[in-house]
């Protein structure tokens, strides 16, 4: 689907590599079946690492720098945890395969546990990031043990009601004629089908006029397991600017406990 593809790269085709950024970074070719994904990982500790987060960037031209630029990547790896960040295929420095995103995920977290089959693995996405999350931990055969969904749309085509009208009314034509399609991104859904872990952290912000705080109770109400639902007093993807303290917090308690 050519118009797919034109249409979903159109916002993140210039992609320059943020080298600096990525200078201490320990670079990763993650290659499975046609997948080849462009990682970086790193750990600050001296022991092998116990927890591992795997970061699922947003929609944005910078892809997985996004998550070096704006400190989660950090974050992390402050807490003592191993960091894998990775670029989505089609994306930064990934090659383009297909719009199964949540393959993606699996295809890391595989890498992960055949490295240290002993680690907790966390994955954590960030809006498109999260969506990708939420459809991974869907499938019966993830690895992930913790799940945090941050800033999620319940669909996809919900994103260009905001960003681009036009746009959205013909996703709305195409809907009638191949729902089947529609539905692989209908993220309420997919949540409904999440059987484990046994929690999920979702984490929105009550000034996010994208992925708004009623879409985060959306995503609450759909689920079977537990949630621990956190609402910010900030903007789009800004939670971590907004309240860092209380931001750590929760993560750090939600992945330990």
């Amino acid at each position: 689907m050519s118009w797919k593809r034109s249409l979903m790269f159109q916002k993140v085709k210039n992609h320059v590599p943020n080298r600096k950024a990525q200078q201490s970074w320990g670079e990763v070719q993650i290659i499975s079946g046609e997948r080849n994904l462009k990682c970086l990982t790193k750990y600050i500790g001296s022991a092998i690492a116990k927890r591992i987060i795997i970061l699922a960037h947003p929609y944005r031209v910078e892809s997985k720098d996004f998550l070096l630029e704006n400190g989660h990547a950090k974050l992390y790896l402050e807490l003592g945890y191993q960091v894998y960040i990775f670029d989505f295929n089609g994306f930064g420095e990934s090659e383009f395969i297909d719009f199964d995103y949540h393959y993606d995920l699996h295809t890391i977290a595989t890498h992960v546990k055949s490295s240290i089959p002993m680690a907790q693995i966390t994955v954590h996405g960030i809006s498109f990031g999260a969506a990708a999350c939420i459809k991974y931990a869907s499938l019966q055969y993830h690895l992930a043990d913790k799940v945090i969904i941050e800033n999620a749309l319940t669909q996809y085509d919900l994103y260009f009601k905001k960003r681009n009208i036009l746009i959205y009314y013909i996703l709305q034509v195409i809907k009638l004629f191949n729902r089947a399609a529609h539905n692989e991104h209908d993220y309420l859904a997919h949540t409904s089908l999440i059987q484990r872990p046994e929690k999920l952290l979702l984490i929105y912000g009550a000034k996010d006029e994208l992925t708004t705080a009623e879409m985060g109770k959306e995503h609450e109400q759909a689920s079977k397991v537990k949630v621990q639902y956190e609402l910010f007093d900030c903007s789009h993807m800004k939670a971590i600017n907004t309240d860092k303290i209380r931001y750590i917090e929760i993560l750090k308690n939600y992945i330990e406990t």
